[in-house]
């Protein structure tokens, strides 16, 4: 089994990216009460997307010695997952697309979430064994 943690990392790069539009709105032409309307959207977003990565819907990964997939879920159920050709696999993330009972999902992975020996692991066995789509 691999555990999935928080990755700080993802969550550094929201952060940073989120300030970086804050920092990009300030010099603009337009009126105060807009551009503020404009941070508070970045704000919001910023809030969403921080309290979407801090609840994962999938915690643990099992990789199967044929290509299959299965997922423990945060209420602690384990479910087969179908591995999808949108995955991407990189040096430093790994997308992971998956479809479980009819539900979509995106997975960004960084070496952080799983530990640097099974996010390898998890890379070779998505080049190798997995079972696209």
């Amino acid at each position: 089994m691999i555990p999935l943690r928080v990755s700080q990392r993802l969550l550094a790069t929201l952060v940073l990216a989120h300030l970086l539009a804050v920092v990009a709105i300030l010099p603009l032409v337009l009126s105060w009460p807009l551009r503020l309307a404009m941070i508070g959207l970045v704000v919001a977003s910023l809030v969403y997307f921080l309290e979407r990565q801090s609840r994962p819907a999938v915690v643990g990964l099992h990789l199967g010695a044929q290509g299959e997939l299965e997922v423990d879920t945060k209420v602690g159920v384990r479910e087969t997952a179908t591995i999808l050709p949108q995955t991407a696999v990189l040096s430093r993330v790994i997308v992971l697309r998956l479809r479980k009972n009819g539900q979509l999902l995106t997975l960004p992975l960084l070496p952080d979430t799983t530990g640097e020996t099974a996010y390898r692991q998890l890379s070779l066995w998505l080049k190798w064994r997995a079972r696209l789509g």
